[in-house]
């Protein structure tokens, strides 16, 4: 029997998409005045809101960018490593479990260490789930995977409770908070847009390459690479 062959999108297609979901959500922020003024004001402004958005937005997206830029990658890079669907699906199974139950406790930990610390701590575990996919290695993905759900869970919390937190502490009013919850998340999809781009660049400069041990580089692994 003749082996199914994969759908391939065309890429005017693809980047058709891509062109129409930018300027549709351009569209709507241009069509608010206020979100208008926001971004002005985020790159001109030298009031008290303009110097916080300045200093919480790049590392906020920095970090999505990090995480939108793995995304893709992950399912092929356990294929390149020869990692059947079964033992596929154990990893994201692994990962996801992980993310839901640290999910639980992430806020009480956030409130006890600290918000600025545990978004420090993401950084470190995220570089450490990073690190493990240059080993093809099942047992080494796995820890990955967990740590990679961990990692997500403070992604999606810390950040924004830190943003909360100094907003009060700074005396912005809910306009103002709002104002830069809609930047930053605006901003994460002008990023989820660019990792796409940019994965697929990293991924293509060298072939994934077997070094030793289980050892890789190159290929899908490059766009984990920090």
């Amino acid at each position: 029997q003749e082996p199914r062959r994969a759908m391939v999108l065309p890429h005017g297609l693809i980047y058709g998409s891509l062109v129409v979901g930018l300027v549709a959500a351009l569209a709507v922020v241009l069509s608010d005045r206020k979100q208008i003024d926001g971004i002005r004001n985020l790159f001109g402004g030298q009031d008290k809101l303009a110097r916080f958005q300045r200093l919480y937005l790049p590392g906020f997206l920095l970090a999505m960018l990090a995480d939108w830029l793995q995304g893709p990658f992950v399912y092929a890079l356990y294929q390149g490593y020869g990692i059947d669907r079964e033992h596929n699906g154990y990893l994201f199974v692994g990962g996801f479990g992980a993310s839901a139950v640290v999910g639980t406790v992430v806020g009480s930990l956030a409130d006890r260490v600290g918000r600025r610390q545990s978004a420090i701590l993401y950084c470190v575990i995220y570089f450490g789930h990073c690190l493990t996919k240059h080993w093809g290695l099942f047992r080494v993905l796995m820890v990955g995977r967990i740590l990679g759900g961990i990692s997500t869970s403070l992604l999606f919390s810390v950040f924004d409770s830190w943003l909360v937190s100094e907003s009060q502490r700074e005396g912005f009013d809910g306009e103002q908070l709002g104002n830069t919850f809609s930047l930053a998340y605006f901003g994460s999809s002008v990023a989820a847009i660019a990792a796409g781009q940019l994965g697929e660049v990293a991924a293509n400069i060298t072939p994934l390459t077997k070094l030793g041990a289980g050892l890789h580089y190159g290929g899908d692994i490059a766009p984990f690479d920090p």
